[in-house]
């Protein structure tokens, strides 16, 4: 049926760029996540998906997590309700093998490694667009990229405007939202603040939710320019656990904080400097009355970090970028008690444009860290382009790692008990894929992969972590997109993965999806009103003989765009999720229970600038 699916939508994609002219509608796009340089979308070397905002909107999503899910290769998996978590995983790599930024600034937690995007401490409004780089991401980042990184940009202010905002929904779903943004002479600002509140589809699965960020900006310069960000979440959850071991009792609170500065000068066409400096902090506590087990968990979180880049044009066919970068983590917590630890280090990476057609990436980082030592992270890519039909090739290997957390060193119980000695786990992928371009924003793209972890943390074998696992991932993304009239867009992709545990020669069942189906339609009703409708189809890795585990979910959005025009523009809205009401879940424990998907829900809202 999937294989079916796919063919089908390429037939549509040739079908609908027949007679096109060759042009790209994206010709300026730009990312930065890759290589940490400005570099158009076409030129680089890796495996890279850009979410934009206008995207976002379109799709109805409300949250970080809704608007990546549709990306080719992305698992989100969520525990349901709204508020609940919703990790990432990137090519079977789980959440805390991918690492997420905020403009840049890490928000993995030094606790357990991932991040939740469900306590994203921005407005899904402010957010300008969403870079997925797959594939190792350790050679400039460090730590925890093994999967790859997903880099969230926020907005920066185009122009005087305050928006108000507000929406209902199923479930007793509402949410406000009240922001205002400006520039005078070469400084801007902006500050938004959004609450959200649900009453829950499961006994005890409430949301009350504050995010409050803000930025300011100013040229000191022609070729100089600061600015500084705030952002802050607080909420307030049920805890409502799975169907078969509920917990109707407990409660969670988490307090978010992410501050940033970023000083940027231009020397010339040929020098920039970066410096930036980010701290964030997490407060969790977490209770649970529960008179045959009662729990309750305080867990405090700070991560400072600081880093140097210089980029250098060092000739019309080199750009040479080298980088320091130092970070503090530190932990005060029930369970894991008081600890900090230190990461120094140096990163280079060289951009080689050998003519027209080929673009060579190399680099490598090294990471001291003051409790697992010293890890090496080096990567090789390479963009060819043929003349004529614009075909690209692309290849690329690279090494990365995870480290151990916090968790994983020191965490006791009484029962279970970290161990310091633990290495970090280290992968190699390679990845080699070709992309087709068909004009006016058509293009057909296929990617395969192997990534080989060894050296992983398992906590399966007694009462304390080693490393000891070794697993083997292989798998193909397949992507088509198709303007089949001028007002209709086609938006297919599809993922292939067969995980190996290497440990004991068996499949990896339960964790790693082994097809994903997405796709997305977008009909322009006018010049103002469009329609979008979304599914996804999965299908899971199970032990032989248990039941089957796939599901597939549609959501719809009809909209109609209302006061200013451009990236603040408002608009009147309805939204559906899971319209044919259908009964599922992301993340099944087998050993556990189930976590149920959220059921048909509606929701309507406005946005208005003024």
């Amino acid at each position: 049926m999937m294989k079916k699916v796919l063919l089908t939508a390429m037939v549509l994609l040739y079908a609908g760029s027949a007679g096109a002219q060759q042009a790209d509608v994206k010709l300026n796009e730009v990312v930065v996540t890759a290589t940490k340089t400005e570099k158009d979308l076409r030129d680089v070397t890796q495996s890279v998906t850009v979410i934009t905002a206008d995207e976002i909107k379109k799709s109805g999503a409300t949250n970080a997590g809704e608007a990546v899910r549709g990306a080719v290769g992305v698992m989100l998996k969520d525990n349901g309700p709204r508020g609940a978590n919703n990790t990432v995983n990137i090519r079977g790599a789980n959440y805390s093998q991918v690492l997420v930024l905020l403009d840049g600034a890490r928000l993995n937690s030094a606790q357990n490694g991932g991040f939740d995007l469900a306590v994203l401490p921005v407005s899904i409004d402010d957010i300008e667009r969403i870079e997925i780089v797959r594939g190792p991401g350790s050679p400039l980042y460090g730590a925890d990229a093994v999967g790859g990184v997903v880099n969230i940009i926020t907005k920066k202010p185009a122009g005087p405007v305050t928006v108000i905002g507000g929406a209902v929904g199923s479930h007793g779903y509402d949410s406000l939202q009240l922001s205002n943004s400006g520039r005078q002479g070469s400084g801007y600002y902006s500050v938004t603040g959004t609450r959200e509140t649900s009453d829950g589809y499961r006994q005890n699965s409430d949301l009350d939710q504050w995010i409050v960020n803000g930025k300011v900006g100013f040229d000191v310069s022609k070729s100089g320019s600061v600015e500084v960000a705030g952002n802050y979440l607080s909420r307030e959850i049920g805890v409502p656990g799975t169907v078969q071991f509920a917990s109707p009792l407990a409660r969670q609170q988490d307090r978010n904080q992410l501050f940033g500065a970023n000083y940027r000068q231009l020397f010339g066409k040929q020098v920039d400097l970066l410096i930036s400096a980010s701290e964030a902090r997490e407060n969790q506590r977490y209770k649970n009355p529960d008179p045959a087990f009662p729990i309750e968990s305080l867990h405090e979180t700070k991560s400072r970090r600081g880093e140097g880049k210089l980029s250098v044009l060092t000739g019309p066919w080199s750009l040479v970028t080298l980088g320091y970068e130092l970070r503090k983590d530190e932990i005060e917590s029930t369970t894991s008690g008081e600890h900090s630890t230190t990461t120094n280090a140096w990163y280079i990476q060289d951009e080689m444009t050998l003519g027209d057609a080929l673009i060579v990436v190399v680099g490598d980082r090294h990471d001291d860290h003051s409790v697992y030592g010293g890890q090496h992270s080096p990567r090789a890519s390479a963009r060819y382009r043929f003349a004529g039909g614009g075909t690209i090739v692309r290849a690329s290997a690279g090494k990365s790692f995870r480290a151990p957390t916090f968790n994983d060193l020191y965490y006791n119980d009484g029962f279970f008990s970290g161990n310091p000695s633990l290495r970090p786990e280290t992968a190699k992928e390679y990845e080699a894929g070709i992309e087709q371009p068909l004009g006016s924003g058509n293009s057909v793209k296929v990617t395969g992969f192997e990534r080989k972890i060894k050296d992983l943390i398992s906590w399966s074998q007694g009462t304390s972590p080693v490393n000891i696992d070794r697993a083997d991932i292989k798998g193909v993304e397949a992507e088509a997109v198709a303007r089949l009239t001028k007002d209709m867009t086609l938006s297919l992709n599809y993922t292939y993965m067969k995980p190996l545990d290497e440990t004991t020669g068996q499949l990896i069942t339960y964790t790693i999806p082994k097809k994903q189906v997405k796709g997305s339609v977008t009909v322009a009703v006018d010049a103002d009103v469009t329609v979008t409708a979304e599914g996804r189809a999965v299908e899971n890795y199970v032990d032989p003989g248990a039941p089957k585990w796939r599901y597939s979910v549609y959501d719809a959005k009809i909209a109609q765009k209302i006061g200013k025009k451009g990236p603040r523009s408002g608009e009147i809205y309805f939204a559906m999720t899971n319209i044919f009401g259908r009964k599922y879940d992301s993340l099944k424990d087998p050993s556990f229970g189930d976590y149920p998907g959220a059921p048909k829900e509606i929701r309507g809202g406005i946005t208005y600038p003024f």
